[in-house]
């Protein structure tokens, strides 16, 4: 049987990341927003990304203004004012808007050149959806995968290690 298969959808976000540059992400002129609802943060940080470009702890740029964001860089973005935030949470947060009472707040797709699903915000491409859902993604996860990751997740440890790589990352 293939290893990967073997694996939680967890570990394989953790397989797939633990060797990625996981420090945080900011906007130009950005100010922190920790007290913001997950769901609203995140509609920030794609409705935001649209203007501005993303950059990293040494104020360069990461990726430019308007192109689309793959969930890590969502998450690396939520961390800048969240620390503690999980990418599962995120990742979870995410199905949801797709899935929202209100319609759907994102669209998306697999992007071929980077390999990962990528999202924007839908009111700038409102004739758009989010395509791919049965495509298996980054992390060799389908789009219904995320529907409840990291909800039973033993998190023992979690911080710790991802403080282990992410000081790893930034070396």
């Amino acid at each position: 049987m293939d290893k990967v298969k073997e694996l939680t959808p967890e570990l394989r976000v953790f397989g797939f990341i633990k060797d990625l540059t996981l420090t945080p992400l900011h906007f130009t002129e950005e100010t922190k927003k920790p007290n913001d609802d997950l769901t609203d943060l995140i509609m920030y940080i794609i409705t935001t990304e649209e203007t501005r470009c993303s950059l990293n702890k040494k104020d360069e740029i990461d990726t430019g203004a308007g192109k689309w964001r793959s969930v890590l860089d969502i998450w690396r973005h939520v961390t800048y004012h969240r620390p503690k935030s999980t990418i599962f949470a995120v990742m979870r947060t995410m199905y949801e808007l797709d899935e929202s009472s209100d319609g759907a707040l994102l669209c998306g797709q697999f992007c071929t050149t980077v390999h990962r699903r990528t999202f924007k915000a839908r009111k700038f491409i409102p004739w758009n959806d989010l395509h791919d859902k049965e495509v298996l993604d980054e992390f060799e996860l389908l789009w219904d995968d995320w529907k409840e990751i990291g909800r039973h997740y033993k998190y023992t440890g979690f911080m710790k290690r991802l403080k282990l790589v992410r000081e790893e990352s930034a070396k």
